[in-house]
């Protein structure tokens, strides 16, 4: 966390706390918004290989991608995902 802010200083102009906290908020927006977006696309994909050429680079191992493609697909989450759609459509 401490190398982040140091690097986000170097980017932007940060002399206050909340130039630092809007910063932040609007990164974790964008996180967000990316990973929504990426677990669409596998509950979309049909195919293994349609999934696994989905992985980003920087994912280090197909082992850990192919877990965190498991629990996006599982009926649990496919429950809670269908019910958070509904507010968001």
């Amino acid at each position: 966390m401490f190398n982040l802010i140091i690097v986000m200083q170097g980017r932007f102009n940060l002399q206050e706390e909340w130039q630092k906290a809007v910063i932040f908020k609007q990164l974790g927006n964008v996180w967000r918004a990316g990973k929504s977006r990426l677990v669409s696309q596998v509950r979309v994909a049909k195919t293994a290989a349609e999934r696994i050429a989905l992985k980003p680079s920087n994912i280090p191992s197909l082992q850990l991608w192919n877990t965190w493609v498991k629990s996006k697909t599982t009926k649990s989450f496919t429950v809670s995902y269908l019910q958070l759609s509904k507010f968001h459509p």
